[in-house]
């Protein structure tokens, strides 16, 4: 296994991306984003104190009434919640997917608005005592993450210490579930993050296997094998359901840079996830390339203010009226995150 091969997977097992999952908006410019670090403090702040807020005095509604940002329009999720007979709430890993699928959307809506859908969920699913545990693990939940953005575990590759790559790779993994336990009690570790563990001692597994001198091509290959064997069937299938949405991700790609129709796009969708998925999927295609567009146009107007004679001040000024007419509160905000990272720069 060469080192871009051992780097990959070190991603997969460590899932940086998810160290912040709701500041990934402002961090697409790795580049960018390490100049600024006083914005992403004043964001991290931000979400720690809407927390905070949200969790002492969380909304009454529920999630039928709130207002979902647009990218989740149509899209119902279930929320999977579990009790037991004395009603107490029984962690398992829906509760984390809940969490996820509506802090993907930061950056479109506000942190404290994403907490209320949240909690809008809770509401309509869960009574006492499980709606107040449910909260209060959606609580760490978030403190987890912006701990996890802040002191995400070390990834670097480099061995000028001594350490192979693989013992890195064991360090991080070690890191990552250190600080996960400082958050979350056995039953929720298990639950939420039980057989992200199995795969990444699978995958360790795999990488010691093949960076070992010691044996042979042909026993590298048994090796493998059975300990492909001893993977749980509910990672087999999440691995092989992981593998065929990269496949028709890189499908859709491929039918796109060939110019292909829409219409080609929604079968190959149709034939891998169904009507009802592939209908919800060209929505947000379009909302996608709606977005697109306005930012180009704003883009350009904003351009023509910056080149044109106007001071300092008055262009500022310009800019500020500029995004008051184009965009609404929430996507303010993530317009002005894109032009913090120099995004509409390099455009």
């Amino acid at each position: 296994m060469n080192r871009l091969s051992i780097g990959l997977v070190v991603i997969s097992i460590i899932a940086f991306s998810i160290a912040a999952l709701f500041l990934s908006p402002f961090l697409s410019n790795q580049q960018e984003a390490t100049t600024d670090n006083h914005h992403l403090s004043v964001l991290k702040e931000e979400a720690r104190h809407a927390n905070e807020t949200l969790f002492e005095s969380p909304t009454t509604k529920g999630i039928t009434e709130l207002h979902k940002p647009d990218s989740l329009r149509g899209i119902n999720f279930q929320a999977d919640f579990k009790v037991s007979e004395s009603n107490n709430l029984i962690p398992n890993y829906a509760i984390r997917e809940l969490f996820d699928h509506y802090l993907s959307t930061y950056g479109e809506v506000e942190i404290d608005n994403i907490i209320a859908l949240i909690q809008g969920e809770i509401n309509e699913s869960l009574q006492e005592p499980a709606k107040s545990e449910a909260l209060a693990l959606l609580k760490r939940y978030i403190d987890y993450k912006i701990e996890l953005a802040e002191n995400n575990p070390e990834l670097s590759l480099n061995t000028d210490d001594g350490a192979s790559y693989l013992e890195k790779i064991i360090s991080a993994q070690s890191a990552l579930q250190s600080l996960r336990k400082d958050f979350f009690n056995q039953a929720e570790y298990e639950s939420f993050f039980g057989l992200e563990d199995t795969q990444n001692a699978y995958m360790i597994e795999q990488i010691r296997i093949n960076t070992d001198p010691t044996l042979s091509d042909e026993e590298k290959r048994e090796r493998l094998e059975q300990a492909n064997m001893l993977l749980p069937d509910e990672l087999v299938e999440r691995r092989n359901r992981v593998q065929r949405h990269a496949q028709l991700r890189e499908q859709v790609t491929s039918i796109q840079a060939e110019g292909g129709s829409q219409e080609e796009v929604f079968r190959v969708r149709e034939e891998a996830l169904g009507s009802e998925a592939a209908s919800a999927l060209a929505q947000l295609d379009e909302q996608r390339q709606q977005w697109s567009q306005r930012l180009n146009n704003f883009s350009k107007e904003r351009k023509s203010i910056l080149d044109s004679s106007l001071s300092d001040q008055d262009k500022a000024t310009s800019i500020d009226n500029l995004i008051a007419a184009h965009f609404d509160t929430s996507e303010q905000k993530r317009v002005r995150a894109i032009m913090n990272d120099g995004q509409l720069d390099s455009n």
